[in-house]
Order: C-alpha cells, then structure tokens, then sequence
C-alpha cells in the first residue's frame, strides 16, 4: 500500500512541476505575443489575427492553472474568520477538514458542468481554432482539468490536515 501512495503522490508532485512550467511558459510567451502585436501594429501598421485569438486562449489556461497551483500551496482563497478564533485545535481541524470538504463538492459539481460544455462545444464544432485544425473544444478541456485537479487537491488536503502537515505557509 505504501508503494502504491508514494508513486501517487510522485505522480502529483510531477503533475505539480508540470504545472508550474505550463504557467511560466504561458506567461513569458504571452508578454512576447503581446509585444510583438504590439509593435506589429504600431511600427508596421500591421497585426496578426491569430496572435489574438492565442493571447485568448492563454488569457483562459493561466487563470484555471493558477488556480491549481493555489490550491496546491493552500493560498487560494479561505474565509478564515471561524478558523482565526478557534487557534489551531481539534475544532480547527474539523472546520478545515469541513471547508475541504465543501471544495470537493462543488469542484464535483463545477467539473460535471465543464464536461458538459466540452461535449457541447465538440458537438457543436462551430468555432475555428488559431492554431492549425486543432478543434476548439481541445483547448477548453483546461476547465474540467482545473476543477478536477483542485477536487483532488481537497482530497490530498484533508490528509494533509489530518496528519497535521496542512499550513496556509507552504513554500512553492
């Protein structure tokens, strides 16, 4: 059993690193993208349509990846008001425990209606993607990803709270 936890959760630590490599590039190529539009247009008088459309695209990915990254690090966003007065105690835990709880649910719950969009979108077909014949759908499958990796990050969560190395300080 204990084989079997330690490869899963080197399987997460590399889907983690992956993560943090797809939101550095997303980010650096978006700054260059933007640049060269930019000066495209205001030197050359001339702008590429699909550097826009890419911009989008990426204007979509980092926000969901960030979000994963948060939850990861434990620095997404938490009403701790309750947890600020009950100190860092069995009640604590249980209200932590609970909150991740609650996150699992509605990540349930938002990554059914992220499938449903795809399969809608890919149904549908209507959208041309900027990049070659890649289908549009393809890059929208980054929303049912997110949720359902910020769902089994409250899973891993939980255990983190439950074995006490749960903290709103990790490090990245």
């Amino acid at each position: 059993m204990k084989i079997i936890m330690d490869t899963l959760m080197q399987a997460h630590k590399s889907l983690v690193y992956l993560e943090k490599t797809v939101v550095i590039l997303l980010l650096f190529s978006m700054i260059f993208l933007a640049f060269l539009q930019v000066v495209a247009r205001n030197i050359f008088s001339y702008g590429f349509m699909s550097i826009d459309e890419i911009l989008r695209l990426q204007v979509l990915w980092l926000p969901f990846l960030g979000a994963c990254l948060a939850s990861e690090y434990a620095r997404h966003i938490q009403i701790d008001v309750l947890a600020h007065y009950l100190g860092s105690g069995t009640a604590a835990k249980v209200l932590n425990i609970l909150a991740q709880l609650v996150c699992l649910f509605v990540c349930v719950l938002l990554s059914i209606a992220a499938v449903d969009y795809i399969n809608s979108v890919a149904a549908t077909g209507s959208e041309k993607s900027p990049i070659g014949d890649i289908p549009m759908w393809v890059f929208h499958l980054i929303i049912p990803y997110a949720f359902m990796a910020m769902g089994l990050r409250s899973v891993i969560n939980v255990g983190r709270v439950i074995s006490g190395s749960y903290a709103r300080s990790i490090e990245p």
